[in-house]
């Protein structure tokens, strides 16, 4: 049993996605109605007013409203609200790996992130294992020891008050710099100690 999160997949409003993708709606729920008092008293009558729907217009509502008479139970809708929502967003990755492996040959549901898909696609249709070029898989201690050097954020640190200052701000560094500049490719080796050796590795990357 494995436990993904669907939003780094595809990161969008599931209502948008059923849309996109063709499948059944979420269906509709009056989040702002659902408090203490009525779930505890199981709340059964009319359907909650409009105001309590979240991207709603009026004309959706009175699809909505007319389908009930006055035995609108909070319990029961919560219920057909969550295993709608349980099966839309199948549908949805359903339909989303299967346009995926259609055209790339690539199981997604093997990945936990778009850009993992991605770079798999990417691997099977337009990688050689020959080339020269090829991204590594990195594993391992080699990986471990990557890891140890991971930092993000902003670490920037500016004073609040200056004269004469100038300011600059690039913007798609990243991008451009792949595009122009050579990258780290082929399979890395990890050098304990001796920095000499990185010269040779160099002169003879075999």
């Amino acid at each position: 049993l494995y436990f993904r999160d669907s939003l780094l997949m595809l990161p969008s409003a599931l209502r948008k996605l059923a849309k996109s993708f063709n499948v059944e709606d979420k269906g509709l729920f009056p989040y702002k109605f659902v408090n203490k008092d009525n779930i505890f008293n199981d709340y059964n009558g009319k359907v909650p007013s409009f105001e309590y729907f979240d991207n709603l217009n009026i004309d959706k509502y009175n699809e909505y409203y007319s389908k009930f008479n006055d035995n609108w139970s909070l319990r029961n809708e919560s219920i057909l609200y969550c295993e709608q929502d349980c099966i839309t967003l199948f549908q949805v990755l359903e339909a989303f790996f299967k346009e995926n492996f259609i055209h790339n040959n690539v199981n997604g549901s093997k990945y936990v992130s778009l850009p993992s898909l991605a770079l798999a696609n990417f691997r099977t249709n337009f990688y050689k294992e020959d080339d020269s070029s090829f991204i590594t898989n990195i594993k391992d201690e080699l990986f471990h020891f990557i890891k140890l050097g991971y930092r993000g954020g902003a670490v920037d640190v500016y004073c609040p008050y200056g004269k004469n200052i100038y300011r600059y701000d690039v913007n798609s560094l990243y991008p451009y710099i792949m595009k122009n500049f050579k990258m780290p490719i082929g399979q890395p080796s990890l050098i304990d100690g001796n920095e000499s050796k990185i010269t040779e590795i160099i002169n003879d990357p075999s």
